[in-house]
C-alpha cells in the first residue's frame, strides 16, 4: 500500500503542476510508471482525475470511482460528491464525499444507513461526527468533519479485523 500512496502522492503533485499541458500530464504519467518498475501503473487523466494500481493496492482521487472491492453493504452518503479513494481490494478500503454547506446534521441518517445493512454502532467518539460500527470481521470507522470551505466532508475506512 506505500507504493500506492506514494505514487498518487506524487501523482496529485504532477497533476496540479501540469494541469494545462496534456503532453507534459504524458510525460508525467510515463515517469512515474517507470518508477514503478512494472509493481504497477499511474494513469493521469487531464481532466484531474488519478488512477494508481500497484500490486499491494489501488487509490483514485478525482475518478467518482470507489477503490476496487469496496463492500456492497456499506452505502455512499446520499447528495455527496466522491473525491478520493484508496483500497487493497481485500482487507482496507476508505473513501471521502464532500458536499457544500453545513449538512452535519444529516450525518446521523447516513449512520442509520449503515446500521440498516446490519452493522451494530461500537462507539461514537468523544469528537462528534465520529463513529465506529462493526458487522462479522468488519470494522467501519466513519469521520465527519465541517471544513474551513463551510462544506461537509464524509470520510469512511472499512477494515476486516
Amino acid at each position: 500500500m506505500r507504493r500506492v500512496v506514494a505514487a498518487a502522492v506524487g501523482a496529485v503533485l504532477a497533476v496540479g503542476a501540469l494541469s494545462a499541458c496534456g503532453s507534459a500530464t504524458d510525460r508525467a504519467e510515463d515517469a512515474m510508471n517507470d518508477a514503478l518498475s512494472g509493481s504497477g501503473s499511474v494513469d493521469l487523466d487531464p481532466d484531474g482525475g488519478i488512477k494508481v494500481e500497484a500490486s499491494d493496492g489501488s487509490a483514485e482521487i478525482g475518478t467518482g470511482n470507489l477503490p476496487e472491492g469496496w463492500p456492497s453493504d456499506v452505502p455512499q452518503p446520499e447528495g455527496y460528491t466522491l473525491v478520493g479513494s484508496f483500497g487493497d481490494t481485500k482487507s482496507t478500503w476508505t473513501a471521502s464525499w464532500n458536499a457544500e454547506g453545513d449538512r452535519m446534521a444529516e450525518v446521523p441518517a447516513y449512520i442509520d444507513a449503515i446500521v440498516a445493512q446490519g452493522f451494530v454502532v461500537e462507539d461514537t467518539g468523544s469528537v462528534p461526527g465520529t463513529y465506529r460500527l462493526s458487522k462479522g470481521d468488519r470494522i467501519v470507522v466513519v469521520l465527519a468533519a465541517l471544513v474551513p470551505d463551510g462544506s461537509t466532508n464524509i470520510s469512511v475506512s472499512v477494515a476486516v479485523a
